[in-house]
């Protein structure tokens, strides 16, 4: 299992800054993600990292598109601003259902035609 550090920051520092950002505990983390406690406790004294997939567990349980996530880490290289709105739009336009997204575009369509 490979394990990434971060481009701009250590992992822990980034793991806080999320838990920060997201305001959200460890506990909850674990809560909606099933990642151990233990684990999270030793990414945050700097003791290890976090793999691809404990990343993608953080931002589901975030509900962040996990590109934006592996990006700030370093698995995927930087991306323009604009892409990485376009990644977390689609993230969470994906998670809708039929109706909902239907309720969107008709709505974006009207913003549009203004």
């Amino acid at each position: 299992m490979l394990i990434y550090s971060c481009l701009m920051e250590s992992m822990n520092q980034w793991f806080a800054r999320i838990l920060s950002e997201y305001n959200i505990t460890p506990a909850e983390i674990k809560r909606r993600s099933g990642l151990s406690e233990s684990h999270m406790s030793k990414v945050l004294k700097g003791e290890r990292g976090f793999g691809e997939d404990a990343i993608r567990k953080i931002a589901k349980a975030v509900g962040v598109a996990p590109e934006v996530f592996f990006r700030e880490v370093g698995i995927l290289p930087p991306a323009p601003e604009r892409t990485q709105a376009h990644e977390q739009l689609l993230f969470l336009f994906d998670r809708l259902n039929d109706k909902d997204r239907q309720t969107i575009l008709d709505m974006m369509q009207v913003l549009l035609s203004k």
